[in-house]
């Protein structure tokens, strides 16, 4: 199982705002909070756990749906073509 490839991006979505609501519970940052070094000033936790913070968008499987590839090794393999 080594060399499987697993797809989990919306599963880290989960622990992120695990995460962040733990930290605003704590009253060490607050939601309205923006995110410093990753994105514009004006996006907030909240934007980017909403999947609303202008970032570009993310196409996960599409390609995988529309035949472009048989299988998700042939998607992997192309990233290091």
């Amino acid at each position: 199982m080594s060399d499987t490839v697993f797809q989990i991006g919306s599963y880290a979505t989960t622990f992120i705002a695990m995460r962040i609501a733990k930290r605003a519970d704590d009253g060490r940052i607050e939601w309205s909070d923006t995110v410093k070094n990753a994105a514009e000033v004006h996006t907030t936790l909240a934007d980017l756990l909403t999947m609303n913070s202008g970032l570009g968008a993310y196409d996960g499987d599409m390609p995988f749906m529309l035949g472009m590839f048989k299988t998700e090794r042939e998607i992997t393999q192309r990233l290091f073509d």
